[in-house]
C-alpha cells in the first residue's frame, strides 16, 4: 500500500489531495493492523532515495506517520477509570441544557504552579462552581474527548513535578525572609505548612474534573477529519508543527455538537481552552467560523466560561 501511495501521489503536495490522502490512510491503518514496526529514518530514506520524494515533503510524511501510529496505538489503552462513557449523541444527556467541552490544558491548569503571574483565584473558584453544578446532571453537561484524558495522563506527572519544584523554591525563599525578619527583631513568620502537599491536592481536583465529565469517544470520522485539518494547517494545526492530538480533541467535540444540533439541541455550548494562540488569535478566522456555524462559543478560562453561562 505504501508503494501504491508513493507511485500515485503528487510529490508536491504529499497526502494533500483527497485521493492521495485516502491511499495514505489505507497504508497507515494497514500498518497498524499488521503491527508493523516502522523505522522513521528508514522510511524517510526510502521516500527520498528510492521514490524520489522532495526531502521536505518526505520529512512531513514521516512526522505524520509517527504521530498517526502513536494516536492509533493510544486507542487500545484502558479508558480513564470511573468516568461516564458516551460514544454517541444518543448517550448524552437528553435534556436541552448547556454543554461545556473541556480541553486538556484547562484541566492541567488546575495543577500548574499556583504562583504563575496569569493565575486567577476567580478561575479556580469558577471551576469548582461549574463542577458542582454539573454533578446535578440537570443544569450543565460537562464533556471531554477521550484524547483529552489520554493527554492528561501523558502530561500530569511532569506538570505536577514542575509545580512541586516551584512551590519548594518559593517556600525556601519565604523561609529565608522569615529568618532575616527575625534576625532584625521582627519575628512574625509566615506559616507555610498548608502548601506542603498542595500539588497532590490540586492533582486530585484536576482528576475529579475528568471523572465528573462524560467521555466522548471518537467517531469513525474523527481521525480522518483530524488528518484533513492537519493537512490544511487549520487551527490547532500550524505549518511546520504537528498537533494531531489537539486536532482529534477538537474534531471530536465539533462532531458531537453537530449531532446535538441536528437533534434539535439549542442550548448554549462552550469550548474552554486556555490555549488562546490556537483558538482566539486574530488570524484564526477559520476556527471562529467553524464555531459560529455550530453556535459554539469559546472561553479562555473557567472564569470566562462561568460568565458566559451566566451561572451563579
Amino acid at each position: 500500500m505504501l508503494r501504491t501511495f508513493s507511485g500515485r501521489a503528487s510529490k508536491s503536495t504529499g497526502a494533500g489531495h483527497p485521493e492521495d490522502r485516502k491511499r495514505w490512510f489505507d497504508f497507515l491503518f494497514a500498518a497498524y493492523a499488521a503491527n508493523a514496526k516502522l523505522d522513521a529514518e528508514l522510511l524517510g530514506r526510502w521516500l527520498v532515495e528510492a521514490e524520489r520524494w522532495p526531502p521536505d515533503i518526505a520529512h512531513d510524511l514521516v512526522d505524520r506517520c509517527q504521530y498517526s501510529m502513536d494516536l492509533l496505538k493510544s486507542r487500545a489503552t484502558t479508558p480513564w477509570p470511573h468516568r461516564r462513557q458516551t460514544s454517541s449523541v444518543g448517550n448524552s444527556n437528553p435534556l436541552d441544557i448547556p454543554v461545556l467541552y473541556l480541553d486538556t490544558c484547562v484541566v492541567l491548569d488546575i495543577l500548574r504552579d499556583p504562583a504563575r503571574s496569569d493565575v486567577r483565584v476567580h478561575d479556580h473558584e469558577s471551576s469548582l462552581a461549574l463542577l458542582s453544578t454539573a454533578q446535578s446532571g440537570t443544569v450543565l453537561e460537562v464533556l471531554a474527548a477521550e484524547q483529552a484524558s489520554l493527554e492528561f495522563r501523558e502530561n500530569v506527572e511532569q506538570v505536577q513535578r514542575e509545580a512541586r519544584r516551584s512551590l519548594v523554591r518559593r517556600m525556601r525563599e519565604i523561609r529565608k525572609l522569615n529568618e532575616l525578619s527575625a534576625l532584625y527583631g521582627r519575628s512574625r513568620p509566615i506559616d507555610l505548612a498548608h502548601w506542603s502537599n498542595h500539588d497532590k491536592r490540586a492533582r486530585k481536583e484536576a482528576e475529579r474534573r475528568l471523572q465528573v465529565s462524560a467521555t466522548l469517544r471518537e467517531t469513525s470520522d474523527a481521525v480522518p477529519n483530524s488528518f484533513l485539518r492537519l493537512n490544511q494547517a487549520r487551527s490547532p494545526a500550524r505549518r511546520g508543527k504537528q498537533f494531531m492530538k489537539d486536532c482529534v480533541i477538537l474534531e471530536t467535540c465539533l462532531e458531537h455538537l453537530r449531532s446535538l444540533r441536528q437533534k434539535g439541541r439549542t442550548a448554549t455550548a462552550l469550548f474552554v481552552s486556555s490555549n488562546t494562540s490556537d483558538c482566539a488569535a486574530d488570524d484564526k478566522a477559520t476556527i471562529k467560523d467553524e464555531f459560529e456555524s455550530l453556535s459554539l462559543e469559546y472561553a479562555p478560562s473557567m472564569g470566562a466560561a462561568r460568565g458566559l453561562f451566566k451561572l451563579s
